[in-house]
């Protein structure tokens, strides 16, 4: 049994150093600016967003799947934030009309910068997305300040980017978790199921030291076991496309 532990820990231990030396000096320090909307949508939303894409990477190198197969599931990610920088784009533009239409003057509010540690380029992404989020509730706020929208048309608007913001956190986690998935499954087959859990928990442990979390809670349902098995179905399917894509 003491034989069993030791090579164990030392398999997990191998995965988890392979994991520090690829990551832990993948990082630099971004500024921005978010206002009081954003910044609690970033807090809530940011970290699983970094974490996630970190995760899909290094899970799809040690569980075999084909590099295409990495490079179609990140696409597929930055397609997904390009979708909703898009629609954002829109009601930007929309709402800067109005503004200029009814001759509405604006001025930058005096907010405090905040240090955001990226650790992968999709993060940086995403961050940009919450920057120009910011854009849009800004001009919702204008709009709602001239009278030009009332409560419940500002508060539909602002509920509107919450849940596109808030999409991409989940389907990212959907994708890492089905990476994931795949390698527990492989690793359950070469070494048992406690061995995979183990070197798991260790990854999980290992970004968690390494990336500061801002988040400060979470979706009612992320905890949940109907909201785990939805996510399972999702990302099994996602994984076959993705293999499939590569092929």
């Amino acid at each position: 049994m003491a034989d069993e532990n030791s090579k164990r820990n030392k398999r997990g231990g191998s995965d988890r150093n392979e994991f520090i030396e690829t990551f832990k000096d993948n990082r630099i320090i971004e500024q921005t600016r978010l206002s009081r909307n954003i910044y609690r949508i970033y807090r809530r939303t940011f970290d699983t967003v970094s974490r996630s894409v970190v995760l899909l990477r290094f899970y799809s190198r040690i569980s075999g799947l084909p590099l295409k197969a990495e490079a179609e599931l990140t696409r597929q990610i930055m397609a997904y934030i390009e979708e909703v920088r898009e629609n954002i784009d829109k009601k930007v533009s929309v709402s800067e009309q109005m503004l200029t239409k009814h001759g509405v003057k604006t001025s930058e509010a005096a907010l405090e910068p905040v240090e955001v540690t990226i650790i992968d380029p999709l993060a940086n992404y995403y961050l940009k997305l919450l920057g120009r989020a910011h854009q849009l509730d800004t001009a919702i706020t204008s709009l709602w300040l001239a009278t030009i929208l009332d409560d419940n048309q500002r508060r539909q608007s602002l509920n509107e980017i919450e849940n596109e913001l808030g999409a991409v956190k989940t389907k990212v986690r959907a994708l890492s978790y089905g990476v994931r998935e795949r390698f527990l499954e492989r690793k359950q087959v070469r070494a048992g199921k406690s061995d995979a859990v183990d070197v798991a928990a260790s990854e999980q442990a290992t970004l968690d030291s390494t990336s500061p979390g801002v988040e400060a809670e979470a979706a009612p349902n992320e905890k949940t076991t109907t909201g785990r098995k939805a996510a399972k179905a999702g990302f099994a399917t996602e994984i076959t496309d993705a293999v499939g894509a590569a092929a």
